[in-house]
């Protein structure tokens, strides 16, 4: 009796296949798990943190943004009064300070926050050779002495024929 029921709900068993399903799948629906408390408390706290997060960050974005934008007021203009570079200081000042407190709190990096001063530090230096208040230093050229020591020559000292115990010593 109960190979028949089998067989009019599967259907005659087949040689090629499997004889006999080795289990049944039952299906049930279970209502929704209420969210434990300290999931619903993990969401919250994300929520706030990336909210704060975000905020840092924009701040970091504007005092960048108002550093860059009179930086190339500065630039443009000609007749320059010392009162104008020094409120560009300020600005530096003021960006350094809100890229340093994101990092102390952990959302950015250190690197990032170096990568950013450092742009501010270089578009600076791009403003002052534009209007020739700062000259560059002529590149250094070292030279492998030893495995600690280095020889730091200019580009001047390089043109001329060096003489030394060390290059007898290390042929160079």
């Amino acid at each position: 009796m109960v190979f028949g029921l089998i067989w009019l709900l599967y259907g005659y068993p087949s040689l090629t296949t499997t004889r006999w399903p080795q289990s049944f799948s039952v299906v049930f629906e279970v209502a929704a798990q209420k969210k434990a408390d300290f999931a619903v408390k993990r969401a919250r706290q994300a929520e706030t943190r990336r909210l704060r997060n975000k905020r840092r960050k924009s701040e970091v974005r504007t005092s960048m943004r108002k550093v860059m934008e009179a930086l190339d007021v500065l630039k443009k203009k000609t007749g320059l009064v010392p009162k104008e570079v020094i409120s560009i200081e300020t600005l530096i000042a003021e960006a350094y300070s809100d890229i340093d407190k994101p990092i102390g709190k952990g959302t950015l990096h250190r690197n990032t926050g170096a990568n950013r001063k450092s742009r501010l530090a270089r578009n600076k230096k791009a403003v002052e050779i534009h209007h020739g208040w700062y000259t560059p230093a002529p590149d250094l050229t070292v030279l492998p002495l030893h495995k600690t020591r280095f020889i730091f020559l200019t580009e001047r000292m390089c043109t001329t024929k060096i003489t030394s115990a060390s290059e007898k010593y290390y042929g160079v």
